[in-house]
């Protein structure tokens, strides 16, 4: 996968109120079926029990590496398992969210609960009997996954060679809408982003189930992100070359040029103008 700009300028000459340009951009704020064919909803793959790996580009899906294990996340105890299925509890029952439905820690809580436990068994795996031990959750888990009814595809994660247990995840839909602005799809990742927090740490992240959706606000963001950076270094060099070449004189230059700056990016603020970021070309 490649990124480029459009051969033409980005930048729109009217107002974006005007379906005549950029038919991309306006289509979702100005045609109801466009925005009800873009609003899928967003939907949230939570994983827990591996580490993340940021120095990937976000853009070249042909980068991959090796998936390393966060051994901060265990479920060794009853308290773990309870930790998790808390965290699951709250995760679904956020007003964004509204699942009626348990998750697998959630169920096996209630599976353990309900399993019969006596001296003349060997592994007891209801955790209020007082023949359960800690020793026997691993084994217990492992019976609950081929008799736990699972849902919104949530499931133990165990390795393929040691089968040891490594990690959790869980699908959670939501009732937001996906959308191509960035000021709509940025209130939902930030609203994600103060919500999904486990506690587990960092041990836990998220990621949108459709990867193409987290791609573009990626894109989106770096673009932002990239052009204040560009602006900051542009007057730390300019700064450099007043100082050495105006002496005194550099700090009403500084002003003067600050000023330019700030009068027209609000010009171009006030009149409407963006910068066409949905003709940029991804192939």
């Amino acid at each position: 996968m490649q990124l480029r700009l459009p051969q033409y300028n980005p930048l729109q000459l009217f107002t974006a109120n005007n379906p005549h340009e950029w038919y991309d951009n306006h289509a979702e704020k100005l045609f109801e079926f466009v925005a009800k064919k873009i609003a899928l909803p967003l939907t949230v793959r939570l994983l827990w029990g591996f580490e993340k790996t940021p120095a990937l580009s976000h853009f070249d899906s042909t980068k991959i590496a090796n998936v390393s294990q966060d051994r901060r996340f265990e479920l060794k105890t009853v308290e773990d398992v309870k930790r998790l299925a808390d965290d699951m509890q709250r995760f679904r029952m956020l007003e964004f969210v509204g699942i009626k439905e348990k998750y697998w820690p959630e169920r096996f809580l209630d599976w353990s609960k309900a399993i019969p436990c006596s001296e003349d068994i060997t592994v007891c795996c209801n955790i209020n009997s007082k023949f359960y031990s800690n020793d026997f959750l691993d084994y217990c888990l492992r019976v609950s996954t081929s008799q736990i009814q699972t849902g919104y595809n949530d499931t133990p994660i165990y390795h393929n060679i040691s089968f040891d247990f490594v990690g959790y995840t869980a699908m959670i839909p939501t009732k937001l809408k996906y959308s191509n602005k960035f000021h709509n799809l940025s209130a939902s990742i930030d609203l994600f982003d103060k919500n999904f927090i486990s506690t587990f740490t960092d041990a836990m992240f998220y990621t949108t189930e459709w990867s193409l959706m987290s791609t573009w606000y990626d894109l989106q963001k770096s673009i932002i992100s990239d052009c204040k950076s560009s602006v900051a270094i542009s007057f730390i060099v300019v700064s450099i070359f007043a100082a050495v070449i105006l002496k005194w004189k550099s700090i009403t230059a500084l002003i003067t040029i600050a000023s330019i700056v700030i009068c027209t990016v609000g010009i171009v603020v006030s009149i409407g103008w963006e910068i066409g970021v949905c003709f940029n070309c991804i192939f």
